[in-house]
């Protein structure tokens, strides 16, 4: 009989683990006024006063994985069998207004549009995105809170995931981007 591992439980716990802190007043003032380094964007969940990001929450870590099956053949050549494993998003945040609705979206299963996870970089006194990925025809799958801390799972459609460069002179240079469809396992790229 074969273990299962509960990929979830063990993302979940690391991000916790790594998230973990206990501010001092000083981080906590500092916490107020300080950019985040990620946001998660969706409209039927998060809320923000934060400029340009009206529906948005800060993002303290988010874990995506795809696999692809490989063997060897017998002229010693990989081959793979077609198949793909995508990993469910696993996003680690602060507690907040959403918690709550990230809870209800896992228990009634309603299709979220569209989620969103930008990362940014402050290059020459100037905060600019580094990192695009959206996921589309989302689904909830798991909620979990420890203190503070919140994790959750889902499971999309489609995605897109856009890395946009810059030089050391804080001048954009390029995007890159690959789109993916989970239906039909097509990738389109950009850059």
């Amino acid at each position: 009989m074969l273990a299962t591992i509960d990929y979830f439980f063990t993302i979940s716990r690391e991000m916790f683990e790594r998230n973990r802190k206990h501010p001092s007043k000083k981080e906590e003032d500092h916490d107020k006024h300080h950019t985040p380094k990620a946001v998660i964007q969706c409209k039927e969940i998060f809320t923000s006063k934060m400029d340009g990001f009206g529906e948005a929450a800060p993002c303290l870590e988010m874990n995506t994985a795809s696999e692809r099956m490989l063997q060897s053949d017998s002229s010693g050549q990989l081959s793979g069998d077609g198949h793909v494993t995508l990993q469910d998003v696993i996003v680690c945040m602060k507690y907040g207004s959403w918690g709550p609705k990230i809870q209800a979206a896992v228990i009634e299963g309603h299709k979220l549009e569209k989620i969103i996870v930008k990362r940014f970089i402050t290059l020459h006194k100037e905060i600019v995105i580094i990192q695009e990925t959206t996921f589309w025809n989302c689904s909830m799958k798991k909620y979990t809170q420890d203190g503070d801390l919140i994790v959750f799972a889902f499971s999309f459609i489609r995605g897109e995931d856009t890395n946009i460069h810059y030089d050391e002179k804080g001048q954009k240079q390029g995007v890159t981007s690959m789109d993916f469809d989970t239906s039909t396992l097509k990738v389109s790229s950009k850059g």
